[in-house]
């Protein structure tokens, strides 16, 4: 509202998004000047702060940290563990550490990311010791590195964590930054890509390359070829097995479709009925 509380409001609003952006809000030259348009030229005021959320520039204040701090050297962890396209590629999820990989977003274990923090740390702090000793230093004491303890690498592991949460809400598979080209329930990954079965079965675009923009704990451990023959030898087993039972055929089939995704609408299960080495074993492995 255009009086003296909404004002005010405003005016403490508009004060953060000064600090929170890249550039002034024009066409005031400074941050006194803007605000005490608020009083003299409201609707210039108003236009402007408009104007400063449609630039979308913003910039996180970030105060000065000590060469220890946690936080700084958790992001030099996450620098040295990122994909192509600058995304992290260690996560934390439901109480565990995940990293993408071959498609998925494997399990971590906490020893194994403690010590590899440990290594980073090392290096960090070695390469600010070379910098110490090329820059010859003021103090008359000796120049050494700084030690990795086991507290420090425990909170860093901490604000690792913190710096790629993902929330126990989302029930993979999800997309993590927007709603993606496809129905994440939809989709099938695996080491070379991801498909999505109902354009496939409709010989539409059906290929992505993988990203971790998809938050999947699963893919299948070889590649997809959209261009491979038909499997003669599992067909020659199938007609072996069942003969002329062409319905018996297509129900596997069916099944083996519908295992692909995480889809449970036809609230099915699967039952092999038959003696001893008739081919229940060759068929569920």
């Amino acid at each position: 509202d255009a009086d003296e509380a909404g004002t005010a409001c405003v005016v403490k609003f508009a004060a953060a998004m000064y600090l929170e952006t890249s550039s002034s809000p024009a066409p005031f030259k400074d941050i006194d000047e803007y605000l005490r348009s608020f009083k003299t030229d409201a609707g210039k005021a108003h236009a402007a702060l408009r104007g400063l959320l449609a630039q979308r520039r913003f910039v996180a204040f970030r105060a000065p940290e000590a060469a220890d701090d946690p936080h700084r050297l958790a992001r030099v962890f996450h620098e040295q563990h990122q994909t192509g396209d600058g995304v992290k590629s260690l996560c934390t999820y439901r109480d565990e550490f995940r990293e993408w990989a071959a498609g998925r977003y494997e399990a971590r274990p906490d020893r194994e990311v403690r010590a590899r923090i440990t290594k980073c740390t090392k290096s960090e702090f070695d390469l600010l010791t070379k910098l110490a000793l090329a820059d010859g230093g003021n103090s008359k004491e000796p120049v050494t590195a700084q030690k990795v303890t086991t507290a420090l690498v425990a909170n860093i592991l901490q604000a690792v964590a913190s710096m790629n949460c993902v929330p126990s809400s989302i029930e993979a598979p999800a997309w993590l930054d927007d709603e993606g080209p496809w129905p994440p329930h939809e989709l099938l990954s695996a080491r070379n890509g991801i498909l999505h079965v109902p354009s496939y079965i409709k010989g539409k675009p059906c290929f992505l390359p993988p990203t971790p923009r998809l938050f999947s704990t699963t893919a299948l451990p070889y590649d997809i070829d959209l261009s491979a023959p038909k499997p003669r030898v599992w067909l020659a087993f199938l007609n072996a097995l069942f003969g002329d039972d062409l319905e018996s055929q297509e129900a596997l089939r069916r099944w083996f479709g519908y295992v692909l995704l995480p889809d449970t609408s036809e609230h099915k299960i699967l039952m092999f009925v038959g003696p001893k080495r008739s081919g229940k074993g060759t068929v569920a492995r």
